[in-house]
């Protein structure tokens, strides 16, 4: 439940304010509580909205305008930090990729890969047989870095103990919609193919790994399309090097871009109740 301060209204009596329900309306209201103040049909004014939405949904505790401004300054302020160290691990990337040991990796893993793809479809049936299974996979300047210091699936710190493979459901909740968490732990998909298009300021990344590590996609559909093939994202790879860059994002505020991703993910993290529920703990502390 969201109650906020409406100086529209007559009715005084409400000492929190007035429980809102028109998220819209409500977001127009609790502007006016907030720094920096966002303007409207902008990335922040709609991180503010989902952030109000939030408040109205939560059936299980009552938030007011100062909640709201507390979620907003600290997830505008996480996408501030966000943009800080994407810069310095672009800076970063840039540095390690135009070296001579990452350019010779990254040449014998793309030969590998580009081998791979001439094979038949009964060839490619048959990679569980294989000694390397040869991916690749576009991502953003800060999980790159993590993926190659760590040299895993997702850039999470190495688990000595991951034996197995994600099971066949669970792979194809992350293909299919990009449902990372598992009981089991964070799976990340990668490409059986190579691929032409990925993010926007972003690094191409390729690897090998050993088949018995990850979740092919299904026989008979190896040579075409998206073909993910899904490991946990604490898994060793068995090597992995930058093998080229996304589009320079020019003319797009990279502060913006930092907003919208929180924006995007939101509905997998939480990050918006989250940042109001630790404002409703604090309130009571």
């Amino acid at each position: 439940m969201l109650n906020i301060k409406d100086p529209t209204s007559t009715d005084i009596t409400a000492s929190r304010g007035i429980p809102q329900q028109d998220f819209l309306k409500a977001t127009e209201l609790v502007v006016q509580f907030v720094a920096p103040k966002p303007k409207a049909s902008t990335s922040a004014y709609k991180l503010l909205s989902i952030i109000v939405k939030n408040a109205i949904d939560d059936k299980s505790e009552t938030y007011t305008e100062i909640d709201v401004a507390y979620a907003y300054a600290k997830l505008y302020k996480l996408a501030e930090a966000r943009k800080t160290q994407s810069e310095a691990d672009r800076a970063y990337l840039l540095g390690v990729m135009d070296g001579k040991e990452n350019q010779t990796r990254a040449r014998k893993l793309a030969g590998a890969q580009r081998d791979q793809a001439k094979k038949s479809s009964d060839d490619l049936d048959k990679l569980e047989s294989e000694q390397y299974v040869f991916i690749a996979r576009g991502t953003d300047a800060v999980q790159a870095r993590k993926i190659l210091t760590e040299e895993t699936f997702g850039g999470l710190v190495s688990n000595p103990d991951r034996t197995s493979a994600p099971t066949a459901d669970d792979a194809d909740k992350q293909t299919g919609f990009g449902d990372k968490g598992t009981e089991a732990g964070v799976i990340e998909e990668w490409s059986l193919g190579q691929l032409d298009g990925f993010a926007t300021n972003g690094f191409m990344m390729l690897a090998a790994t050993e088949p018995v590590y990850v979740t092919l996609p299904p026989k008979g559909k190896r040579g075409a399309g998206e073909r993910g093939v899904c490991g946990y994202a604490d898994r060793r790879l068995a090597g992995v090097a930058i093998g080229g860059l996304g589009r320079a994002g020019e003319g797009i505020d990279p502060l913006v871009r930092e907003v919208d991703g929180i924006i995007k993910a939101d509905h997998r993290t939480l990050a918006a109740l989250s940042a109001l529920q630790e404002s409703a703990a604090r309130r009571v502390m």
